[in-house]
């Protein structure tokens, strides 16, 4: 949130909606708080984005696509 990782110490499991026995993964549960904090940085952030020239934003979506695929396994657990 705003830059900085958030650890929680909730997890939620996701099942498969075809088949219930698949476990998809355990993923972080936000807390009231956790959302607030993330809506207040994301309205912060909107002017900045916003006067982002559209291909300063596909540049910075791709290197975010980039870094996913470069850690994708670390998320995987």
């Amino acid at each position: 949130i705003n830059g900085a990782d958030v650890h929680v110490s909730a997890l939620r499991e996701q099942r498969s909606p075809i088949n219930r026995d698949w476990v998809l993964g355990s993923f972080a549960q936000a807390s009231a708080v956790d959302v607030d904090q993330a809506l207040h940085a994301a309205h912060e952030a909107q002017p900045k984005w916003r006067a982002m020239h559209p291909k300063e934003r596909v540049t910075l979506l791709r290197r975010v696509a980039q870094l996913i695929e470069e850690r994708v396994a670390s998320f995987q657990g």
